[in-house]
């Protein structure tokens, strides 16, 4: 049995700005777990998946090695509709953590965080007019929307 398949996976589900980092940081601290560096991967998300679960532990996780859990977390994970069907067909036992916030306290902190970091320049209320006549426009089953 090789060290991959030893190790359980764990997903991390939740919207930006709902503590995933925190989180992640904190079950990563642990000695049983261990997250790829930047906290998630966008392998379910894109073509990566299409290269199969050995690709997958051989990009993201060189560095498994008697950790009980190996985790994902990636806030593409909570809204794109197909994820979850790649998730299970890969990991039909895999734990899952989602993470959720008051949506509004949500958006707020996500248009601070980007303001402060020189990403929006609009107000709030603009953003919020925007991304609602946005939504209209926007596919989700659309593999290539999101490559």
């Amino acid at each position: 049995m090789n060290k991959f398949n030893k190790a359980n996976p764990l997903f991390f589900i939740g919207f930006p700005r709902c503590a995933s980092s925190t989180l992640v940081s904190i079950l990563n601290s642990h000695p049983s777990v261990i997250f790829p560096k930047n906290k998630g991967t966008n392998f379910f998300s894109t073509n990566e998946f299409k290269s199969g679960k050995q690709f997958f532990f051989n990009k993201y996780f060189e560095e498994l090695s008697n950790e009980k859990y190996f985790g994902d977390g990636n806030p593409v994970h909570s809204f794109l509709p197909y994820v979850p069907k790649r998730m299970f067909e890969l990991f039909p036992d895999a734990k899952l953590i989602f993470s959720t916030r008051d949506p509004i306290a949500r958006a707020y902190s996500n248009w601070f965080h980007n303001r402060e970091t020189g990403l929006e320049n609009k107000s709030f209320k603009s953003v919020i007019i925007d991304e609602l006549r946005a939504e209209e426009n926007i596919d989700l089953n659309n593999y290539e929307y999101f490559r």
